[in-house]
């Protein structure tokens, strides 16, 4: 599926943009940031540098294919998988006090 999506915008296709594309497109609900990628593919033995990860979500971000979102300046950016099936396009983030989750504002309304 991933590799679709990065040969239809007529990229170089690599192993590692594939394992990046990935994390998103399997965790679509979920707000990542390039450090929960960089977490999630160690944990799934497939080592990807930082700066590979950076550079993945820099053309994912051009694509189209997942939407960054920053709560302020202290927290890092999240991005998240574009789903049109699921209305992911226009998500409204609020930054729990208590867990300090990044909540949907639909999911937020309900804890």
């Amino acid at each position: 599926m991933s590799e679709d999506l990065i040969n239809k915008n007529n990229k170089r296709n690599t192993k590692q943009k594939c394992l990046v594309l990935d994390c998103f497109v399997k965790n679509g609900s979920k707000h990542l940031t390039a450090e929960d990628i960089f977490s999630i593919l160690k944990e799934h033995n497939a080592f990807v540098s930082r700066a590979t990860i950076y550079r993945c979500i820099k053309n994912l971000l051009k694509d189209g294919v997942i939407k960054e979102y920053k709560l302020n300046k202290k927290s890092s950016a999240c991005f998240q998988y574009i789903n049109k099936d699921f209305g992911c396009i226009n998500s409204f983030l609020k930054n729990c006090i208590r867990c300090d989750n990044i909540l949907d504002l639909e999911e937020a309304k309900t804890k």
